[in-house]
């Protein structure tokens, strides 16, 4: 008897090897991978390596466990050259998995403050970079956002002991950009007692997940607005003076769809889970014989459908953004009039982050739209099912997604769409969208502005701005200095080429970091205000005790 159980469980564990179980198998991530290292196309700054300071920190990949494995998890603080900072402030990029490689390259939207007496701190978030955790993904639920809370904590009491924080131990501010925003909020809302004040760039909420039974296609009809909306304001351009109104319609309504019809952009999201995929993937589904009647389109053409949301169309000056703009709009046109053929364009992908860590964490951390509407629609279980779903109908069907198939599935974990009115605190905040970046679509500014936070808090959306955030450079003759400082609200001055550009949106930030919220809200007090009012821009307040939000300019939520 006890032989024949013996062999029934060997006929089980070959039919289960076989079979489903295995999916079940721990993998290895490969380097490439995880750390995103091999994909950056960077020029080193020219800074002195005493204007600079970088740590490894030992850490727990498991903080209940913290006897357990450990990894290096490295960040870097960026210092004044002319002389001691007085403040810091902490840098929290999108991805998930994007990071800054170290002290000497790639600047950021905070680099400004450098010049402007703040430490500017960066790190690599576990998993990407060089903070690497184990390869093999039984680990991949530690790359979550809860446990990355915990290792900038590590981050802040290490500056404490190296005496680059101030006295009381607290970040001056914490600056979230995209995916960025979500650990920020996170971060305020856990370790209240440690941020002075939030500065949010292009928030991502899925609140609407959790109360409305269409909000995945609410919030892909809301997206597809603001792409016809760009790619129609960039046809407005001088450039496409010559293409009749009813070309330029066709080919809108070829690229994003009507409401009546699907586009090129949506056909690809459903079949493949998302355009960003078809971009970085497109050589390998080409090879693969999956695109079908995509594939008369080019690679280029995708990142270009993929890109419109980072440049929008508000043409910024002194800016790389309104170049790609008529680039990418010309890529769309040609591509679906076929006035160029697809190009032979497979090559590398230079994306400059954690593979591993971008599909792992947009699932664990409730943040992939199509992973929610599966996962919800299964009734919160079944997760293998839904990050099956997640990857679109082509992989539902054949598993063609390499990354998806590697992650590591914890099947006990209950996942919930990212809401961050569950991390409401009451720190001042500055929330600055764009009207032309489809990442806070589905209203999460406005939900951000209205229920996540219980402090004084601004809200600008300007017009036609992209995920980039280029906003314009301060007007010439423009009276926006502020007391105390000389160079970051100072606009630039036509008659010499050499003087310094500034930007409205590291003057937003400078003058909100240094100012106390009434002054910040008030147009005759922060002269950058007056400015950005005559591009449009809707600016709300709402102080510490108002029960009511004040409209700056524009409307209100």
């Amino acid at each position: 008897m006890k032989r024949s159980y013996a062999a029934l469980l060997n006929i089980v564990s070959v039919i289960c090897l076989l079979t489903s179980c295995a999916s079940q198998r721990h993998q290895e991530w490969f380097p490439d991978e995880r750390s995103g290292l091999g994909k950056f196309s960077y020029n080193p700054r020219n800074v002195s390596d005493k204007n600079s300071f970088e740590r490894t920190l030992l850490t727990p990949v498991d903080s209940k466990n913290p006897a357990r494995k450990k990894f290096d998890l490295y960040y870097f603080v960026r210092m004044p050259t002319k002389s001691s900072a007085t403040k810091t402030v902490l840098f929290i990029p999108g991805g998930p998995g994007r990071f800054t490689p170290g002290p000497f390259a790639e600047v950021t939207f905070a680099d400004f403050l450098i010049d402007n007496g703040y430490n500017v701190v960066f790190y690599h978030t576990r998993g990407a970079g060089f903070s690497q955790i184990p390869a093999s993904n039984r680990y991949d639920n530690f790359l979550k956002s809860s446990y990355v809370l915990k290792d900038i904590e590590a981050i802040r009491q290490d500056l404490i002991r190296q005496n680059i924080l101030r006295k009381d131990g607290k970040w001056d501010a914490v600056i979230g950009y995209s995916y960025g925003t979500v650990v920020a909020q996170q971060y305020a809302g856990t370790y209240k007692n440690y941020v002075e004040r939030l500065v949010l760039m292009g928030v991502l909420s899925r609140h609407g997940f959790q109360s409305l039974p269409d909000s995945f296609d609410a919030i892909s009809g809301e997206i597809q607005s603001i792409n016809r909306i760009t790619l129609e304001n960039i046809f407005r351009r001088g450039e496409f003076s010559k293409l009749p109104t009813d070309r330029k319609m066709f080919i809108i309504d070829t690229a994003f769809g009507t409401s009546d019809a699907k586009g090129i952009f949506q056909k690809a999201e459903e079949k493949f889970g998302s355009v960003g995929f078809v971009a970085s993937a497109y050589c390998d589904l080409k090879a693969q014989n999956e695109l079908g009647e995509l594939e008369k389109y080019s690679q280029q053409f995708f990142k270009a459908l993929r890109g419109l949301r980072d440049v929008g169309w508000l043409p910024t000056s002194d800016s790389p953004a309104p170049v790609v703009q008529l680039a990418f709009a010309m890529q769309i046109r040609d591509g679906v009039l076929g006035s160029s053929p697809g190009a032979p364009d497979c090559g590398p992908d230079i994306t400059g982050g954690s593979d591993r860590v971008f599909n792992v964490a947009s699932i664990y951390d409730g943040i992939n739209m199509s992973f929610l509407k599966k996962w919800l629609d299964n009734g919160k279980t079944n997760l293998r099912d839904a990050v099956k779903a997640s990857g679109g109908e082509a992989h539902y069907a054949r598993g063609i997604n390499k990354y998806l198939n590697k992650i590591g599935i914890s099947e006990g974990e209950v996942i919930e769409p990212f809401n961050p009115s569950r991390h409401k605190h009451g720190k001042p905040t500055l929330i600055l969208t764009g009207g032309a970046d489809t990442a806070p679509a589905g209203k999460a500014a406005e939900h951000f502005f209205l229920n996540a936070l219980a402090g004084a808090r601004t809200l600008i959306e300007y017009p036609g701005i992209g995920h980039w955030y280029s906003l314009p450079l301060i007007p010439s003759g423009s009276q926006t200095t502020i007391p105390g400082n000389s160079t970051v609200c100072v606009p630039s001055d036509p008659k010499n080429p050499d003087s310094r550009k500034s930007r409205v949106r590291d003057c937003l930030i400078y003058s909100f970091l240094e100012m106390d919220s009434d002054t910040f809200n008030n147009p005759n007090d922060n002269k950058i205000l007056s400015v950005i009012m005559t591009d449009k821009a809707n600016i709300c307040y709402r102080g510490q005790n108002m029960t009511q939000s004040r409209a700056v300019a524009g409307t209100c939520p």
